[in-house]
């Protein structure tokens, strides 16, 4: 795969809170009643980059955007 300036993954930080939401998905894999297939981190799909994409046995696709939100120095999560 090739990547632009714009469009390469990270290298870690400050990162740490995609892999955060990631691992949840990693973790749901290893039970096989969820259908996962697979999940990947920083993914270059047509449209652009992605955070992750979770890919399901089916062959659907989920797409996730993931954003920190600080108030009042917490971070906090929402997909």
């Amino acid at each position: 795969m090739k990547y632009s300036a714009k469009t390469k993954p990270g290298m870690g930080d400050p990162y740490w809170y995609e892999w955060s939401v990631g691992q949840q998905y990693f973790i749901d894999m290893l039970n096989p009643d969820n259908n996962i297939n697979g999940v990947e981190l920083q993914t270059n799909v047509k449209v652009g980059l992605d955070d992750m994409v979770v890919t399901y046995e089916s062959g659907e696709k989920l797409f996730v955007q993931v954003k920190p939100t600080r108030s009042d120095n917490t971070l906090t999560f929402r997909i």
